[in-house]
């Protein structure tokens, strides 16, 4: 039982972190300078119908007025420490041949080809030293849901299981629903966290940071900052909302700019013949075709505020395949939206009344 508290445990830790983390490294820092490139130079193929023409390095308001080109978005982000946001992911594997799906944690649930999750919730990075951040994460699969919740204050992580369907392997999760559990970072264990894919990858990229210089660091920013991840593909029109203009882009995924971005990673780290690093053993192509190349009819959009330079919302929708050698395995849809608000907002995150550790809860 303990293993199993555990392992609910480590994934609420995980989860929101990865959503911070992603959001706060300097891959996100590059993706937002392609905008900010784009709202200063002209598209190279002409916009498509409706619309309008990137042309100048500064920004014209409402009344046609000339105004002082406004400051980058990738040092706002940088320099805002709280936002909230809420994000939800579409999944539809209805494509996925059933003997592919038969093999996958959704066995036994044959009968459902879509899911959705939700993930609302806020950070607050005003005190460097101590993160506040709080996620309600929700789990429709048909007429299945779950919903866990989940603060981090510092270095102390709470989480509760809000809700559980009606199924089998959650019957021994039953007993500690809405029961907050806090977890304490010297309560994981590192067997356990080794255990955990996710939480092993994330421990092994800030070991290579942690044993970089800060020249170091500051050079593989750099290459991350300057990496073209992305391609616009069309500007459209101004949007206005309650009185704010946002700028609205397209984008879709820039394969060639990724595959140069992963083979600089592997010379940079093989240049480090101190480090020993899983990264100086990347094969850039390897990795692709793995992960990326998956990746099909990518398409995405994002509002930025003529205000303050920031995104308020974001929309991608792509297919993943199951094989690409096999397109006949079919493909899973994901289709996201994300919308970001009360930037530069000091949160109130704070502790749960009552909550119990692991020991406590196995005690019992």
């Amino acid at each position: 039982m303990k293993k199993i508290i555990l392992a609910i445990g480590v994934g609420i830790i995980i989860l929101p972190q990865f959503t911070l983390a992603a959001w706060w490294n300097p891959v996100s820092w590059s993706i937002f300078n392609q905008f900010f490139l784009t709202k200063n130079s002209s598209l190279k193929s002409p916009p498509a119908p409706g619309t309008a023409k990137v042309t100048a390095s500064s920004s014209e308001d409402q009344s046609g007025k000339i105004t002082k080109k406004p400051q980058s978005p990738v040092k706002n982000l940088r320099l805002v420490p709280s936002s909230s946001f809420d994000t939800t992911i579409s999944i539809d594997w209805s494509k996925v041949k059933k003997a592919e799906s038969s093999s996958t944690l959704l066995a036994g649930l044959s009968s459902f080809n879509r899911a959705r999750l939700t993930v609302k919730g806020a950070y607050d990075l005003f005190d460097q030293k101590k993160l506040l951040m709080e996620n309600l994460l929700t789990l429709k699969l048909g007429f299945l849901e779950a919903s866990l919740e989940s603060r981090i204050i510092g270095p102390t992580v709470y989480g509760r299981i809000i809700n559980l369907p009606p199924l089998p392997i959650t019957k021994a999760w039953l007993p500690y629903k809405n029961q907050w559990i806090v977890f304490g970072r010297e309560e994981i264990d590192d067997n356990s966290r080794s255990k955990i894919p996710a939480w092993d990858f994330a421990q092994t990229s800030a070991n290579i940071i942690g044993r970089l210089t800060p020249d170091q660091q500051k050079k593989l920013i750099a290459i991350t900052q300057n990496a073209k991840l992305i391609k616009i593909t069309a500007r459209l029109a101004p949007t206005s909302i309650n009185g704010t203009t946002f700028d609205h882009f397209l984008f879709e995924l820039d394969q060639p700019g990724i595959q140069k971005y992963l083979q600089e990673l592997k010379d940079y780290f093989n240049s480090l013949a101190k480090v020993n690093s899983p990264l100086a053993s990347l094969e850039p192509m390897v990795f692709y075709n793995k992960n990326i190349g998956k990746i099909k009819d990518f398409s995405g959009e994002v509002w930025i505020s003529q205000r303050d330079q920031l995104p308020y919302k974001i929309t991608i929708n792509f297919k993943l395949l199951v094989d690409p050698a096999k397109p006949e395995e079919g493909f899973w849809q994901i289709n996201s939206n994300s919308f970001l608000t009360d930037w530069n907002k000091p949160k109130i995150i704070t502790a749960p009344t009552e909550s119990k550790t692991i020991k406590e809860l196995s005690a019992s």
